[in-house]
């Protein structure tokens, strides 16, 4: 098919209209651009002033600035402020004030006690009076070093004050130091010389009022309308006296200085004088007030129209030669556009050996390269791609009828969890149809858990892209609760790009309630076990303290024997009261004041003789710096006996035991590393050492002994009181163990039991 405009013409085409539209722009913007011209003339060249003087203002205001800071800091204002009862106008002091001004640029210099009153002034009048009102006063007794512009209370007249906290060595606040700067110090920066004859320059406060100007009659007036709370705030902190602040004719500039970030500049419209003016505002240093700078708009206007007139002939004249050319270049570039388009619906109607020939030595010469490559490519594709359909075709069916057959719970869902797809066993556990599973999410039987469970599962599949594996539980459709195993694959492309999850549930409600029971068995079992073990080790004590009679060498031989395997008896009855608290969730944690290095330095003396009997090397190095810690210290005993005994077990005759206590620098964690010279836990085993009744093939090799429960039981109490434990291990060399605990272990309100003695 042809098409009805080639895209040659409409490329010309466009380029005229182009030509002909700018053509006309600029004739249109040649009588209308004179305005925004003079406007950035005029807003750089105002800009440039309030910046000039600006600095020129600030320069004298950081000199005060230094001046009273400069003032406050001298001994003898220090020494004064420092007696009892100082005398008003002392000379020495008064002295020192006058000299330090030798400039004469200050009105007046005063040094005021903690009440506000003026005990010292070069300007007698001050003197005994109270300024507590002041702003720069109430903020300078806070210890902020302040500058006001306000009227004098005294003389009636206005000036600029900065104020300076007098401190002594102890920090604290004696009184203030309040320099009055004299208005006449900043004419030269109100009246810029670069500025022409009529324009004004103003010092602006906070709110917008003009304090100091070349043009008196601006002066204590605003350059916008006040709010009724800022009429308010400045009648109550008196700083105009009784003069009323009536706006001026910018109704619409009412500033904020002190969200004043740049120099600005802007052009508005004067209604009392029918004209319009440039106005630039310029924030003085880091002070509330801002030097603002106003010139009619008129002044810039002539040249600017000049400026435009001949730019807009010269736009035009180029606009014309551009377009002339390029039309011409078009038409002769263009031209293997053909070519291309015929290759292009040779390939559409599948002739893919049809020759692609274009010789411009340019990008079109690489395209078609590029269509011939493509084109003897696609024929190899189509070749083939009947065959590869029918493979994925049967792959999926396997794939299908394996999931399908599947007992447990599996779905696929999109990168929002939807599901798309669920198998039978999804239906048969959850209770819901495919039909009522696809297109919604798992929350549909699930929303059993906390938020942060969820919030972590989504952080590990969704942000991490790892694989998330946990144990749930979740409702059915007749709303009965099910625990299940949940494993989480994320579905991620070969370029690291995730496209949905993969979920698998194992329903283990009944699994769990079978481990309830034999909880439960182990727990009434090891409790009833107590108490004829408690009346074992009482009479064995009887015994050995001969309280019945006199034992033979022989007799108190095979009592030591009974004694080991009560002992032994009774660490097995623990232990396992302790596994069946942690699988029933009852695990007690009653955390007190204790030091740790106390509770290790008990565990290696309880093991005092098997270490002299192994001859064992014991290294300990504890922190100076931490003291008491809150933890349960029968806890602690738990798990260093558990991990000192391994270590002092597990290490051949001769070798070396190190323990390592130090504080952390978040001063919120304390780490412990028990490092030993033993036989080591082989690589192949290590996943398993933390598991309940596990024990590593060397270890029952070397020390038949023991039950496999320490380290699982290790491992659930620094779980419940919030720390971690890792290991690092290589058979025949050593472990080393590292555990990080909280300074302050989490109290819990269960009951308490009783462990077996």
């Amino acid at each position: 098919m042809q098409p009805r405009i080639s895209f040659k013409r409409k490329l010309i085409l466009t380029i005229s209209v182009i030509v002909l539209f700018f053509g006309t722009l600029v004739l249109i913007m040649t009588f209308q651009i004179n305005n925004n011209i003079a406007s950035q003339l005029g807003l750089k060249h105002v800009e440039s002033i309030a910046i000039q003087q600006g600095s020129a203002v600030e320069v004298v205001f950081t000199n005060a600035e230094l001046f009273t800071k400069q003032i406050a800091s001298q001994h003898i204002v220090v020494d004064y402020l420092q007696q009892k009862s100082p005398a008003l106008q002392n000379p020495a002091v008064l002295e020192s004030l006058t000299m330090a001004d030798a400039g004469h640029t200050y009105e007046s210099i005063n040094i005021m006690d903690i009440s506000g009153v003026d005990l010292v002034s070069t300007n007698p009048m001050a003197v005994g009076q109270s300024f507590a009102f002041r702003e720069y006063f109430k903020q300078a007794a806070a210890g902020t070093p302040t500058m006001e512009g306000a009227i004098s209370a005294v003389t009636k007249t206005f000036g600029y004050y900065f104020s300076h906290p007098v401190i002594n060595a102890d920090g604290k606040v004696l009184g203030i130091i309040a320099v009055k700067l004299k208005p006449d110090i900043l004419n030269t920066a109100v009246r810029p010389a670069v500025a022409a004859a009529e324009s004004t320059s103003m010092i602006v406060d906070e709110h917008g009022i003009v304090v100091q100007s070349n043009r008196p009659e601006m002066v204590f007036r605003s350059l916008g309308a006040l709010t009724p709370e800022v009429q308010r705030e400045i009648s109550d902190a008196k700083r105009f006296g009784s003069i009323a602040i009536s706006s001026l004719q910018y109704d619409t500039l009412g500033i904020d200085t002190t969200k004043l970030l740049r120099t600005q500049s802007q052009t508005i419209h004067d209604p009392v004088h029918e004209r319009d003016e440039i106005i630039g505002i310029t924030r003085i240093g880091n002070t509330s007030f801002a030097l603002v700078i106003e010139e009619t708009r008129e002044t810039f206007i002539y040249t600017a129209k000049q400026l435009v007139v001949m730019g807009g002939i010269i736009i035009a004249l180029l606009l014309i030669i551009m377009s002339v050319i390029l039309a011409f270049l078009i038409e002769r570039l263009l031209r293997p556009l053909e070519t291309i388009t015929k290759a292009v619906e040779q390939l559409n109607q599948g002739n893919f050996a049809q020759p692609i020939v274009i010789k411009t030595g340019d990008e079109f010469e690489h395209i078609g390269n590029a269509l011939g490559a493509l084109s003897q490519r696609l024929g190899t594709v189509y070749g083939n791609i009947e065959e590869k359909i029918w493979e994925r075709a049967a792959d999926f069916e396997k794939f299908k009828l394996a999931v399908e057959s599947a007992s447990d719970h599996i779905i696929i869902t999109d990168l929002d969890g939807r599901v798309i797809y669920a198998n039978k066993a999804a239906e048969n556990i959850t209770g819901y149809s495919r039909a009522e599973l696809v297109g919604n999410r798992p929350s549909l039987w699930g929303k059993m858990m906390s938020s942060e469970f969820y919030k972590d599962l989504w952080e590990t599949i969704k942000t991490k892209k790892k694989v998330f594996v946990g144990e749930i539980t979740n409702k059915r459709k007749n709303g009965e609760l099910y625990v299940a195993e949940l494993r989480i694959t994320p579905l991620i492309m070969d370029k690291g790009l995730l496209y949905g999850f993969v979920g698998i549930e194992r329903d283990i409600t009944v699994q769990k309630e079978v481990d309830r029971v034999k909880t439960e068995f182990v727990s009434i079992a090891s409790h009833q076990l107590r108490t004829p073990l408690a009346v074992i080790n009482w009479y064995i004590e009887m015994l050995t303290k001969e309280e019945v009679g006199t034992l033979n060498k022989e007799q108190r031989k095979y009592l030591e024997q009974v004694y080991l395997a009560s002992k032994r008896m009774v660490e097995l009855v623990n232990s396992l009261l302790s596994v069946s608290r942690i699988d029933m969730g009852a695990f007690y944690v009653e955390p007190e004041p204790v030091l740790l290095a106390t509770v290790i330095d008990s565990v290696l003396e309880e093991s005092k003789q098997i270490i002299e009997k192994k001859a064992l090397h014991i290294k300990t190095e504890y922190d100076a710096s931490l003291k008491e810690m809150s933890a349960d210290p029968s806890l602690l005993r738990v798990i260093f006996q558990n991990l000192i005994g391994n270590a002092i077990k597990y290490t051949p005759q001769g070798g070396s035991v190190s323990i390592s206590i130090k504080k952390q620098p978040d001063q919120k964690h304390v780490a412990i590393t028990i490092t030993d010279t033993g036989y080591g836990i082989p690589a192949k085993q290590q996943s398993k050492i933390f598991t309940k009744f596990f024990r590593a093939d060397n270890a029952r090799e070397k020390e038949p002994d023991g039950n496999g429960l320490g380290l699982y039981i290790v491992k659930a109490i620094i779980k419940e009181i919030k720390g971690s434990i890792e290991f690092t291990s290589e058979e025949d060399k050593g472990t080393t163990f590292s555990i990080l605990l909280p300074l302050t272990s989490p109290k819990n309100t269960r009951q308490k039991e009783p462990s077996v003695k």
